[in-house]
């Protein structure tokens, strides 16, 4: 009897594990979920407001910037998505291994993610990296 109720409780504990855990890139879609507006550029250890760089620079994003991410079950097999610049949406298919983010060909590392905050980081294209910082809408 006593063997029984150890295994049953046994099976009941992975169940329970089971349903309850998900995957690294799960998480992080499910904290990616939703509306993003971009705000900050950090280069070089600098942070700089998007628009102010845009405006001294020609950066070519600004705070009109924003990246929805939308509910995904499998986000190591690919995300639905869009970006909208100056009022036109444009889709995407963003997929997550680990930590990376690749969207439109592009990788990004994802430095961090809270509640209200996202900063990716990618290539600057001269063997350097800059920061993206997105703030949750």
């Amino acid at each position: 009897m006593k063997t029984k109720i150890t295994g049953f409780a046994v099976v009941v504990a992975f169940l329970v594990f089971a349903l309850t855990s998900c995957s690294k890139e799960q998480k992080l879609s499910k904290q990616l979920d939703g509306d993003w507006k971009a705000k900050y550029v950090v280069i070089a250890g600098l942070q700089v407001d998007i628009d102010t760089l845009n405006n001294f620079t020609g950066f070519p994003i600004t705070s009109a910037f924003t990246l929805t991410f939308e509910k995904c079950q499998k986000p190591d097999k690919g995300c639905p998505g869009h970006y909208t610049l100056a009022g036109t949406q444009i889709p995407f298919t963003y997929t997550l291994d680990g930590e990376e983010m690749n969207i439109l060909g592009a990788l990004y590392h994802i430095d961090s993610i809270e509640d209200d905050r996202l900063t990716l980081s990618t290539s600057d294209g001269n063997g350097g990296t800059y920061q993206l910082i997105f703030i949750k809408l």
